[in-house]
């Protein structure tokens, strides 16, 4: 075998062992490290760079130093004091600025710079990973011999690093990726597991209703609130079914108002649960548009049973206290009548009875007897002033008139039965049309507001269908205010309108027949008259009128 044939097959072999030990590595500097040594062992070359082509000055992206037997690498800012290496860099960096630089010719012909000294070949690579071209570099003032064949196995190994390379980055790049996915996915179910816990403890799920498809999908705390099986999507009549039975019709209308109008959908209704349970539930959703164009609602449920049991255990303890202190003040008025009206009651009996002794007598004492009479007539009237003061006391009668805007007074009372009006599903409506203040006290004609509105909530209270309030006020033209209530409920027969105005009389099982009373007394008291109209099919109106205040 010829000397020739010997160096190209010592040559491969060297080449596939640097291959070989650059397919095991996945550190790019150790991959770089191994392609300078496997290029400085194919030549008589003590240094080689890896040198980047920037216009008018060469820049070092690495550098081998064959020090005996070991090399010294460098990686980026590889410095370059040593006097050979920058009068090599000095002349390519003025040969690079005058002749223009042919890559492909360099790579095909093995050109070298103008400028390059025996000393120095220059090595065009076509290797991006690299990062620039190879520059040898022998033994100053020796020549550097770089055969065809060495020069073919440097850019074999040149390619194998360049794959090498290519691999890692795109490697390093998929770890990085993927390392960011896994943090995304981490992230995801952190903020997932948030919101659904953020869902159970405040007792809220979302929901999602195509309005033309009909499907909704949902929350899982929403499928726990109502009580339905966990599944990606149900239909808009399982959801429905739930609805409590009195509150669907209002329920399904209130929610087809909003979407003929495309407007917000609010409302409070009740559910019934397999065991029998009803929550109290509270729905809102917005508008919004599919990817399709089509209309769909996205919206929150909220469970609001704890505290609308609450509220109404306060509305009790509250009605059971405002009763107590109404039978306290009846036992205390009681009580000042028997006190007193028993010391004149007794003089009362005695001058009866002094009377009925001198008239019976054998010869009637006459004057004796007057005289027993009129003190009677005394006491007897004294017992009448005594209840008479007790009775104005109780129906205040003495108060102060002052001008009172009618429509304010009606407005605050509207809000404090807000929850009463809300919880027993009646529509409110308004119509206001004072334009002049009414004269009287303000409390007492709020007083006879609460009563008669609150008697109107009570009388729809079993009612099915609609629940409808109006209550308005007119002008009789300038000297009176008129108010009107009317209910939509199941009102009374004629045969007890003349007594629904009596005292201890009541149409509720445990009503105390006092409300109506004292409601007319108070419009009395403000010189004028309350009246009813009812029947069982129109339902009730209650209606009175105050004189307005003068100016």
């Amino acid at each position: 075998m010829s000397e020739a044939a010997v160096r190209y097959v010592t040559g491969l072999s060297t080449l596939v062992d640097w291959s070989t030990k650059i397919r095991g590595k996945s550190d790019s500097r150790e991959i770089l490290e191994i392609f300078m040594r496997g290029v400085l062992s194919f030549c008589d070359a003590r240094r080689a760079l890896v040198v980047a082509r920037v216009p008018g000055k060469p820049v070092i992206r690495c550098r081998a130093d064959l020090i005996g037997d070991d090399v010294m690498m460098h990686i980026c800012n590889a410095p370059h004091d040593d006097r050979h290496v920058a009068s090599a860099l000095s002349g390519l960096a003025l040969d690079f600025a005058r002749t223009p630089f042919d890559h492909a010719a360099d790579r095909a012909g093995g050109a070298q710079p103008a400028a390059a000294a025996a000393d120095i070949h220059w090595v065009p690579l076509d290797a991006s990973e690299i990062g620039g071209d190879l520059l040898l570099i022998g033994e100053a003032s020796e020549k550097l011999e770089l055969t065809t064949t060495a020069r073919a196995f440097i850019l074999l190994l040149a390619a194998q690093t360049d794959f090498a390379l290519r691999n890692v980055r795109l490697e390093a790049r998929a770890v990085q990726a993927e390392n960011a996915m896994q943090t995304a996915e981490r992230n995801l179910l952190a903020t997932e597991f948030a919101l659904a816990e953020g869902q159970r403890i405040s007792r809220t799920g979302s929901w999602r209703w195509n309005v033309r498809t009909q499907r909704m999908t949902a929350s899982k705390e929403l499928f726990r609130i109502y009580d339905l099986p966990d599944e990606s999507n149900l239909s808009y009549r399982a959801f429905i079914e739930r609805v409590y039975e009195d509150d669907r019709p209002l329920f399904e209308q209130a929610l087809a108002d909003a979407v003929a109008q495309c407007s917000v959908f609010k409302f409070e209704y009740r559910i019934a649960i397999h065991d029998g349970d009803i929550r109290y539930l509270c729905a809102e959703g917005h508008p919004n548009l599919d990817p399709e164009g089509g209309l769909e609602y996205v919206g929150i449920v909220r469970d609001v049973t704890e505290r609308r049991l609450a509220a109404e255990a306060l509305e009790t303890a509250q009605a059971d206290q405002a009763r107590s202190l109404r039978f306290a003040a009846m036992g205390e008025l009681a009580m000042s009548i028997i006190h007193e009206i028993n010391q004149p009651l007794t003089a009362v009996m005695t001058n009866a009875e002094t009377c009925l002794r001198w008239l019976v007598r054998s010869r009637p004492d006459l004057e004796q007897a007057r005289q027993a009479a009129t003190r009677t007539t005394r006491d007897a009237e004294r017992v009448s002033k005594v209840v008479a003061g007790l009775r104005a006391l109780s129906w205040k009668t003495g108060f102060a008139k002052t001008a009172v805007h009618i429509d304010d007074a009606i407005r605050e009372v509207a809000m404090m039965l807000r929850s009463d009006i809300e919880r027993n599903m009646i529509s409110l409506r308004l119509e206001l049309a004072a334009t002049l203040p009414a004269l009287g006290d303000r409390v007492q004609l709020q007083q006879v507001m609460l009563n008669l509105m609150r008697n109107a909530i009570e009388a729809m209270a079993g009612k099915d269908g609609p629940r409808r309030l109006q209550v308005s006020t007119a002008m009789l033209g300038k000297e009176a205010v008129q108010v009107t209530v009317h209910d939509n409920g199941v009102g009374f027969s004629a045969d007890l309108t003349g007594r629904v105005f009596e005292a201890m009389y009541s149409t509720k099982k445990h009503g105390m027949g006092m409300g109506l009373s004292i409601s007319r007394s108070i419009v009395q008291a403000h010189g004028g008259k309350l009246v009813v109209y009812s029947s069982p099919e129109q339902g009730t109106s209650f209606q009175f009128a105050v004189p307005c205040a003068s100016d």
